[in-house]
């Protein structure tokens, strides 16, 4: 939230300047750099990145797209993983 002219902390889920269940805000030329670190491999431990990318089997023993904080699925024979940003089922 901003509050006397400086963001502050928030443990509120929809904060007053909008929504950021993570409480994160950042601008476009740094989540930009962020994207490009995660395709390159060098934002995370390779270790740590394939654990959020590699989807959790179903406690039935069904298959799901969703990983630990990323979802992988294909689009036109191509990889994909990304974030809704929002409800993990958004």
């Amino acid at each position: 939230a901003y509050q006397d002219g400086r963001y502050k902390v928030s443990d509120m889920q929809f904060g007053s300047t909008g929504y950021t269940a993570g409480g994160v805000y950042t601008c476009i030329e740094d989540f930009a750099k962020i994207a490009q670190a995660l395709d390159r491999g060098s934002f995370l431990k390779p270790a740590t990145q394939q654990f959020l990318l590699t989807p959790v089997p179903l406690t039935d023993g069904g298959k799901t797209i969703f990983g630990m904080g990323f979802i992988n699925d294909t689009f036109r024979n191509h990889s994909l993983s990304g974030h809704s940003g929002g409800p993990a089922l958004a």
